[in-house]
């Protein structure tokens, strides 16, 4: 049977399982016009837990929500296909998936989960996924705005943690991670595609905007994608991608530091890079995609003064050599 939720509005302080909402089973259900603020659960869910077989939530607004494990605003796991759609999730916090968390699907292309045309703002992760965590097949991401999110570890906006998804025509501005990915970290999978999508102000140790971990047979491919402004204290100041050539039984790293250090070919200011290894029968491949005033390396001098010894410390990084750390130099000051 069919179940409707339509324009209600709650403030809960604390839950269980499912802060405010628990959808279970049934053919198809409508969330519509839902105002959630202050919901929170010990586990799972800050907000809604969705275990329905299909489903719409539209137009849902969730505000201060948290959980603490998985799914800060949103859980969504079991085979399901399900839209989010024209919704705003703002200050929602979570362990993995600070505003949504997504499982389940398997690899038979009948079931997906879409997020599209949707807002968020300031969610954070303490460990992955600062915005969304998928780990479920044939997720589609589309037409969103991911704003000033954040991750513990990787994936200051999204993790992708499974096969057969897409990110499409999306804006992601000011995400920051502490390690790789300050807006992407894609893990060791298959078929990924980010597409016509903006990639500006964002921040992590490797990998700026985008962090691919690749393996043998994963694939990404980023096309007609912008990236301007991303910083990474270590290396790739927007890019940093994995290729695991399995018929060598090497990894061969590529960061947009030099144009892809001289690989990169340039047209029109915009950059093409293929970098499929030998016999591998998926695609890895970066096209026709801008990439301008990214940053690695950071130079840092900080002094350390008392009545004794004045001295300066300076940090030194060589973005030549991909796999250098930086070089402390300490240097006494003398009048």
């Amino acid at each position: 049977s069919n179940s409707n939720l339509d324009s209600c509005s709650a403030t809960i302080n604390s839950g269980g399982v499912a802060g405010s909402i628990m959808v279970d089973g049934g053919s198809y259900v409508t969330l519509n016009n839902i105002n959630i603020t202050n919901s929170h659960s010990k586990s799972n869910a800050g907000a809604i837990q969705w275990t329905g077989n299909f489903g719409t939530l539209q137009n849902v607004n969730i505000t201060n929500s948290s959980a603490g494990v998985n799914g800060g605003a949103i859980l969504i796991s079991g085979t399901i296909t399900n839209t989010i759609t024209n919704s705003n999730f703002t200050n929602t916090s979570a362990k993995n998936g600070g505003a949504i968390y997504i499982t389940g699907n398997t690899n038979n292309g009948n079931n997906r989960v879409t997020v599209s045309k949707s807002l968020f703002n300031m969610s954070k992760a303490s460990a992955e996924g600062g915005a969304i965590y998928s780990e479920s097949y044939n997720t589609l991401i589309e037409l969103s705005n991911f704003t000033d999110c954040t991750a513990g570890t990787n994936g200051g906006a999204i993790v992708i943690a499974r096969a057969n998804q897409n990110i499409n025509n999306c804006t992601f501005d000011g995400n920051n991670a502490t390690q790789k990915g300050g807006a992407i970290y894609v893990k060791q999978v298959l078929d990924i595609t980010i597409s016509d999508s903006t990639f500006t102000n964002s921040h992590a140790y490797d990998g700026g905007a985008i962090y691919n971990l690749g393996s043998s047979g994963a694939s990404l491919k980023i096309l007609n994608s912008t990236f301007i402004k991303n910083i990474a204290t270590h290396n790739g100041g927007a890019v940093y991608y994995i290729v695991d050539n399995a018929n060598a039984r090497t990894k061969v790293t590529y960061r947009d530091f030099n144009k892809f250090d001289g690989e990169g070919v340039i047209k029109d200011g915009r950059t093409t890079l293929n970098m499929t290894a030998n016999g591998a029968t998926y695609e890895n491949v970066i096209y026709t995609s801008l990439f301008e005033d990214n940053e690695d390396y950071l130079f840092n001098v900080t002094t350390v003064v008392d009545s004794v010894s004045p001295i300066a410390i300076v940090t030194i990084s060589n973005p030549k050599d991909i796999d250098k750390q930086s070089l402390n130099i300490v240097i006494k000051l003398t009048s």
